[in-house]
């Protein structure tokens, strides 16, 4: 779609809460329906839908960093998307201006676990904040023929899930960039492999390829057992031994992934 925006523009955006629930805004007549505003991860897209808007009249939504109604960049409004970054934001009209999307349809929104400010030239980043669990929300006003007109200013908040971690050294892994002998072993005690947020980690290992199409039938560099209280890797052959950690998600925090790589031989 052929977007054109505005010397004017400035935006800012906040969506609701319960997904597909309408949402009464906070001292606007906008309400918004969005497909998803709780348990969000970094790069999840939400679809939105909105009602109470004029026939005549449209507005901008953006992903910002604690928005209050009635604030606009010049008074602190911190967002993604810009008139250099249209692709992280929504320009929607009620009577279709060139560039804009439908008000009345079903729209997208990208979400970030971050909102990231930038300076005028749209490529130099001049802030980085971190959404946490409840820091973001997606902020709905008046576009640049109605800038300064308040009454359609909605914000609804967004809930983030957490990252977990671990401690390499903590759990017993050897530093990646030491090399692993052929026929040796590390022995990891099994009440070590947990996150920060005491999920249980699971590793298994995997063959090394460089390209999908480099190896027809791969085996194992290293392989994992598990016993009753410890946990084995063995270096069996030369080559690059691939470990893969993972842990469950937990209500308020999402499932945990990492990747070590280790040389043998």
């Amino acid at each position: 779609m052929n977007r054109k925006f505005f010397p004017g523009l400035i935006v800012g955006v906040l969506i609701g809460v319960v997904p597909l629930v309408p949402v009464s805004p906070v001292s606007a007549a906008v309400v918004v329906t969005p497909s998803k505003s709780t348990g969000l991860v970094d790069g999840e897209r939400i679809t939105l839908t909105l009602s109470g808007i004029p026939a005549t009249q449209g507005v901008y939504i953006r992903q910002c960093y604690k928005p209050v109604t009635g604030q606009r960049e010049s008074t602190g409004l911190k967002c993604n998307g810009s008139l250099k970054r249209i692709d992280e934001m929504i320009w929607a009209t009620m009577f279709g201006a060139r560039g804009s999307q439908s008000a009345s349809g079903t729209l997208t929104l990208p979400l970030k676990d971050k909102v990231v400010v930038y300076e005028a030239d749209g490529t130099t980043i001049k802030e980085t904040l971190s959404c946490g669990f409840t820091d973001c929300a997606i902020f709905v006003h008046r576009d640049h023929l109605g800038l300064q007109d308040v009454a359609l200013d909605t914000v609804v908040p967004l809930t983030f899930l957490g990252k977990q971690a671990i401690k390499a050294r903590v759990i017993g892994l050897p530093k990646v960039d030491v090399a692993q002998q052929i026929g040796g072993s590390v022995q990891l005690k099994n009440s070590a492999l947990v996150t920060d947020r005491k999920s249980i980690v699971r590793i298994s290992s995997r063959a090394f390829q460089q390209t999908p199409e480099s190896v027809t039938s791969p085996s194992k560099v290293c392989t994992v057992s598990k016993g009753a209280t410890v946990t084995t890797i063995r270096f069996v052959k030369k080559g690059i031994c691939v470990l893969e950690l993972t842990a469950k998600a937990t209500e308020t925090y999402q499932r945990f992934t990492a990747t070590f790589t280790y040389t043998v031989g």
